[in-house]
């Protein structure tokens, strides 16, 4: 991944993201952040996903196809990386927001880095709270988990 990380703050945030309780003070950012505009649709479940879950993901992101619409998720695993690659199948923008800090040193899961570039090469974001060196840890998913 060679596209610049760049650290924003709360006014350069989605309106969205700016009304939760306890914002983050920055995020990093890589790729294209959704507009102002665009609807946001945080879509998480099971890192242990099921044949009918993975369907029903593709059914429900490829019924948006050619809306305005950034499927949200946390790049783990299971149905968050289907999510992501429903939604990039569907030609619709995606965010990731990784339980990591977005270097390709340690974006975490290490088997979703390919999956990361396909979403930027997409037009899609990763978005992490964490600094860019920072490495996944059992208190970081929560953390990250309010910002989706």
């Amino acid at each position: 991944m060679s596209q610049l990380i760049q650290q924003i703050f709360p006014k350069d945030f989605h309106p969205l993201l700016r009304e939760i309780n306890d914002p983050p003070e920055s995020l990093y950012v890589q790729g294209v952040l959704p507009s102002s505009r665009t609807t946001l649709l945080t879509v998480v479940g099971s890192r242990k996903s099921t044949s009918y879950g993975r369907d029903v993901v593709d059914y429900l992101i490829g019924g948006l196809k050619g809306y305005d619409i950034s499927i949200v998720s946390g790049l783990a695993l299971g149905i968050d990386g289907h999510a992501h690659t429903a939604a990039l199948n569907a030609g619709l923008h995606t965010t990731a927001v990784p339980g990591s800090g977005l270097s390709e040193k340690v974006l975490y899961p290490r088997s979703h880095v390919q999956l990361s570039q396909h979403i930027l090469e997409s037009g899609g974001a990763l978005v992490s709270e964490l600094e860019p060196e920072q490495g996944a840890a059992p208190w970081t998913f929560p953390k990250r988990n309010r910002i989706m």
